[in-house]
């Protein structure tokens, strides 16, 4: 009877290392589990409000792609992982993707050498908006010698430049943006053309512009003037 007891304490005492082992594997998962919540549904929401409602469950997101939906307004959360109401444990990952617009955009026409008469019908059946203006040239007349995308503003505009004859007095209007003042005086002297000059802010009487830019200008860039009018140009200065 004594070598049997013997023999059970001998063989528990090998596998004691091993209860004691699992015994402390499993103890803390008992007493710090954490409790399964549902997720939250988010979906068609604002990404910033769906964020704050995600953070509000003691839950993390993060935001993983794009999908492209011009149905939606932008920033719109269209899926999530997760889906809505499953179980899950706090401080894990919602995963979520939003929508943004279509980045497609019409191509610009390409009416360089045509004749206006010929490219206007078209420009006029696709909706195209366009300014035109004349520029005296080599070119036959109302040939398209230059165009550009004006997008300054909302509704962009397609500006052609038209040649016309060399007697014309018109010309293009340069940017002078960021330039220096007395830089631009020196090219406005030069063509006999007058200017006025303001300031951004008010300057004191001792204020001289050797160190002034040009900020602002009238006419804008890119305009036809006719040098005949003795045009007057507009200049805001920042020193």
């Amino acid at each position: 009877m004594l070598s049997s007891c013997k023999i059970f304490f001998k063989h528990l005492l090998w596998v004691t290392p091993f209860i004691l082992f699992m015994c402390g594997y499993q103890l803390p998962h008992l007493f710090f589990r954490k409790t399964l919540i549902a997720t939250p549904s988010v979906i068609g929401q604002d990404a910033v409000l769906g964020l704050e409602k995600i953070s509000s469950c003691n839950l993390a997101a993060r935001v993983i792609g794009y999908k492209e939906d011009d149905a939606l307004p932008e920033g719109t959360i269209i899926s999530q992982n997760p889906s809505p109401h499953s179980a899950i444990r706090s401080q894990q990952t919602v995963f979520l993707v939003l929508s943004r617009c279509s980045s497609k955009t019409e191509p610009i026409p390409s009416c360089k050498g045509s004749l206006y008469s010929i490219i206007q019908p078209e420009l006029q059946k696709t909706g195209n908006h366009h300014a035109v203006y004349h520029l005296a040239s080599n070119h036959p007349r109302e040939t398209i010698i230059a165009q550009y995308l004006d997008d300054s503003s909302q509704d962009k505009k397609l500006v052609l430049y038209l040649a016309a004859d060399k007697s014309s007095q018109k010309v293009m209007v340069p940017s002078f943006k960021n330039r220096p003042l007395q830089e631009v005086i020196d090219f406005l002297k030069m063509h006999s053309i007058h200017y006025v000059c303001t300031h951004k802010h008010e300057q004191p009487p001792t204020h001289t512009c050797n160190t002034c830019i040009v900020i602002t200008q009238k006419p804008l860039p890119g305009s036809c003037i006719c040098l005949e009018t003795s045009p007057v140009f507009q200049l805001q200065l920042n020193d």
